[in-house]
């Protein structure tokens, strides 16, 4: 079993796979839930998220007000993220990770604070950013 964050108000920035994993109460879906009312995304990770509530049959409506209900706050996507995500290509390209992970990550770089996903891949990647695994 994960470790669950420590109930101290740590801030994490949450990849759309944790957010998804909490919402279909997939494995690990209880690590997101002792993180998520003090946790920020991405406006581009946000996108990823309603996107695929979406294509299961939620509308985008709804998928605004459970994803805004649930986080701390959605940062917006600047400049300075854009160009570091796209600095972190060719580190995070080998790992298949995408525009949406590495936008995450670059958030989670210039807001110095640890990002909780469950995708595995993240864990091989060492750019200054801890990654914390929900399963």
């Amino acid at each position: 079993m994960q470790d669950v964050p420590s109930p101290k108000m740590n801030k994490f920035v949450l990849d759309a796979s944790a957010l998804l994993a909490l919402m279909n109460k997939e494995p690990g879906h209880e690590v997101v839930a002792n993180a998520v009312a003090y946790s920020l995304m991405s406006s581009v990770n946000v996108s990823e998220a309603a996107i695929i509530l979406h294509k299961h049959g939620i509308d985008i409506k709804d998928a605004r007000i459970l994803i805004n209900d649930m986080l701390a706050e959605i940062v917006p996507f600047n400049d300075e993220h854009a160009f570091t995500a796209a600095s972190l290509n060719k580190q995070t390209s080998r790992f298949g990770l995408s525009l949406g992970d590495r936008a995450c990550l670059s958030v989670a770089y210039h807001l110095k604070l640890p990002v909780l996903t469950a995708d595995r891949q993240w864990a091989k990647v060492h750019i200054g950013v801890p990654v914390e695994l929900i399963r």
